[in-house]
């Protein structure tokens, strides 16, 4: 009798061992996609309807009703100059005024520190750039970004996002193509949108809705995989 081993036929050993090998290579490529980020812009213009500044002032003095003092008599001068650049006193609002120690901001520090803020809306958007170095330079301590507005700003934020998106896919497929993969998956999506004053003014007057036009950017940053 014949005892000895039976031996397996030696393509099904081949082909066992191409299996494995291409298991291997399989997994490998799976665990090491390309990873790339991009980072797309969309934007739009829009028609302003609306531009609001709002800025703080501070005052100083040796006790709080010197403080307060110094605070009004800046803001008196500053609402004047919003006046004289032809915004309504409708249109210009203040907030309470706050006091507090000196000695609460700086240590050791000596009398009192008095602060508001104050606003103007429905702005020319041709007097922007002329207005803020006006402000600092007659009392504001700090002068915060221009907002803008207009009408249908959701859909126009919206279709500032699509064409970001767009951009961004545009990208994508780039990088995909050059380096030969064949498959991409994004993997993390960030994305921001606001209006910005970057304003081209088509007339010289205070009438909103004929000042200017602005533009919504958006920028989006994808993170893809691919393969």
């Amino acid at each position: 009798m014949d005892n000895s081993c039976p031996h397996k036929p030696v393509p099904v050993i081949i082909g066992g061992f191409i299996g494995l090998i291409a298991i291997f290579c399989i997994w490998t490529w799976l665990s090491s996609p390309l990873v790339v980020t991009v980072a797309g812009t969309g934007e739009v213009t829009m028609n302003v309807l609306n531009t609001t500044v709002t800025f703080t002032v501070l005052g100083d003095g040796s006790d709080a009703t010197g403080a307060i003092g110094n605070l009004k008599a800046k803001t008196a001068n500053l609402r004047k100059i919003l006046q004289d650049t032809g915004i309504s006193e409708s249109n210009i609002y203040e907030s309470q005024i706050s006091v507090i120690p000196a000695s609460s901001i700086v240590v050791g520090a000596q009398g009192f520190r008095s602060s508001i803020t104050m606003g103007a809306k429905n702005i020319s958007t041709s007097k922007l750039d002329s207005l803020i170095p006006t402000l600092y330079g007659n009392g504001a301590s700090l002068v915060n970004q221009p907002e803008i507005s207009s009408e249908n700003q959701a859909q126009l934020e919206k279709s500032a996002l699509d064409v970001a998106m767009k951009d961004a896919e545009k990208q994508a497929a780039d990088i995909l193509k050059a380096n030969h993969k064949f498959i991409k998956k994004a993997v993390a999506i960030n994305q921001a949108t606001s209006p910005t004053t970057s304003v081209s003014n088509k007339s010289d007057t205070s009438e909103i809705g004929k000042s200017g036009v602005g533009k919504i950017v958006s920028v989006v940053s994808i993170s893809y995989k691919m393969w």
